[in-house]
């Protein structure tokens, strides 16, 4: 199911560094469909094992996050040259506390307890 649609403006940015998009805040979505509108981008998946993954999204293209590529990897993206890069997110479903647990925070608990305890992420106050 369809939740959310969220407009993405760089602004200027020609990266976007890598993140976790933590379920039960602003990047909510079981699946994440990002279309690239304006300007290409190479964007960049990294494992918990610090292993790079990197793809080249066209202008016009989209790319999927789910599952582990969206659970236990961080992502990010950079457009050198191209400031004025445009996306939009598609964003399918909703965790709920229970399923936010098993399939993110218990895996980030671990790698980065600074950042995230078995129920969620840790914010600095």
């Amino acid at each position: 199911t369809l939740i959310a649609l969220q407009p993405n403006v760089h602004g200027g940015a020609e990266f976007l560094p890598r993140h976790l998009d933590w379920p039960r805040n602003d990047g909510f979505g079981v699946v994440i469909v990002t279309l690239a509108l304006v300007a290409d981008a190479t964007v960049v998946l990294q494992n918990a094992d610090g292993r790079d993954f990197y793809f080249h999204l066209p202008e016009g293209h989209a790319y999927l996050l789910s599952a582990d590529a969206r659970n236990t990897c961080t992502h990010g993206l950079f457009c050198l040259g191209r400031g004025d890069r445009e996306s939009l997110n598609f964003r399918f479903a909703l965790h709920d506390q229970a399923r936010a647990r098993d399939e993110i925070y218990r895996h980030w608990a671990d790698i980065d307890p600074a950042s995230c305890g078995p129920d969620g992420p840790i914010y600095p106050d």
